[in-house]
């Protein structure tokens, strides 16, 4: 046995020995024992030359701080010590308490006091800081809370690119904001973008306007995506046939009008001289009522079959994907009577 025949234990005060080496009654032979009995004698030995040297280090170290510093530890004993005496005299003066109770009194009047003086002056501090902090943050994102003013100002311009540049700016930076200030801004800028598209559609379907205008107006309409329908080119096309067969439905409702009381006039005056001829008086009706009709095709169909045609190539939709054939047909071609038989299906 490496720790000899008999084992003894220490007693400290009467206490029975303990393994703990933070115990009062700490005895290593009992700690070896219990924690470090399958260990060599070499295993021991080693490790006390280790905590030999790392006791040597931290000593050397310590001694060399305790040098360096000797004036501040001798005042910060001194001042302990004064504490102390402090704490025992204010206790042996009062009758129950700690000198803590009436220091904690103190320091709440200080308190209470101190927020009297300069509550006011820590509110305006508040107030101005939150100014400051507003301010700060219009400046940093000023394009955004200025941009109702600019689109408002671009569009009475006319500067409708420079209205799609911002928007589409401000999409890209503040569509998924959760910022609630934000939100609002881009809420009333949506707001605004739709109005003005609504305002296009209606400018759209004005006559007389420029080929090339459609085509941008158009465009617009898709590159603001803020349109009634989800497809506005398309949209156009049907509403433009529709105007079309509109006009011409008219203008032949106004012709049977006045084909009718022509006829009815003319039986009248049949009655009364057989001999009249009226045959050459209802010509000139037929060719008004034939001018008007070609005047409204050609006026609208080519125009018309452009649009069609770009449509078709996907510059005027938004999807590049090209519609079927039905869906052209239905374009092109007039919707059938009930007494109609559909015509064949024409390609473009």
């Amino acid at each position: 046995n490496m720790l000899g025949p008999k084992v003894s234990f220490k007693n400290s005060a009467d206490k029975s020995p303990d393994a703990d080496p933070k115990s009062s009654a700490f005895d290593p032979i009992r700690y070896l024992l219990q924690h470090h009995k399958d260990i060599t004698t070499t295993e021991l030995d080693n490790g006390t030359r280790f905590l030999q040297e790392q006791c040597g280090q931290h000593t050397s170290t310590d001694i060399e701080f305790v040098k360096t510093n000797i004036d501040v530890l001798l005042s910060c004993h001194e001042t302990l010590d004064k504490v102390n005496d402090l704490i025992a005299e204010e206790e042996a003066r009062t009758t129950g308490g700690t000198i803590t109770c009436p220091l904690d009194t103190v320091l709440r009047e200080c308190d209470h006091c101190a927020n009297t003086l300069f509550s006011h002056i820590l509110t305006k501090k508040d107030k101005a800081d939150r100014i400051r902090n507003a301010l700060n943050v219009i400046e940093r994102f000023s394009f955004l809370f200025g941009l109702p003013d600019n689109i408002d100002t671009n569009i009475a311009r006319r500067e409708y690119d420079i209205v799609l540049n911002d928007y589409k700016k401000a999409q890209s930076l503040f569509a998924d904001t959760q910022v609630k200030v934000f939100k609002q801004v881009m809420n009333g800028v949506k707001g605004k973008i739709i109005a003005f598209s609504r305002d296009l559609e209606v400018r759209l379907l004005e006559p007389r306007r420029p080929l090339n205008e459609k085509k941008q107006l158009l465009k617009y309409l898709i590159e603001f995506d803020c349109a009634s329908t989800k497809d506005p080119a398309w949209d156009y096309l049907q509403k433009q046939q529709q105007q079309v067969i509109d006009f011409m439905t008219t203008s032949k409702i106004e012709f049977d009008t006045k084909l009718l009381d022509f006829v009815s006039l003319a039986i009248i005056k049949v009655s009364r001289d057989r001999n009249s001829d009226h045959e050459e008086k209802i010509s000139p009706l037929i060719n008004e009522f034939v001018d008007e009709l070609c005047d409204t095709v050609t006026q609208s169909l080519p125009d018309f079959w452009s649009l069609c045609q770009a449509y078709l190539d996907g510059s005027l939709s938004p999807e590049p994907s090209k519609p079927t054939l039905t869906h052209q047909d239905s374009v092109l071609s007039p919707p059938l009577t009930p007494r109609e038989s559909p015509p064949p299906s024409r390609s473009l």
